[in-house]
């Protein structure tokens, strides 16, 4: 759900080859400073989302 979330953001782009949530240094840090946990989904490869959504749907991976 978290995931899902944050692809939604306001400048946010979602690369689907590398299953990544890709912002813009502004964004990013913006973004990174009242919520400091989601930093771990923001810029970097999701691991496993692919089995992650084949597991619990698009509701939850995504």
């Amino acid at each position: 759900m978290r995931v899902s979330k944050l692809r939604d953001l306001s400048g946010a782009l979602w690369v689907d080859d590398v299953c990544m949530i890709s912002l813009d240094e502004e964004h990013y840090k913006g973004h990174i400073k009242p919520h400091p946990k989601d930093a771990e989904f923001l810029n970097k490869h999701i691991e496993n989302y692919r089995e992650m959504q084949t597991i619990f749907g698009n509701g939850l991976a995504t």
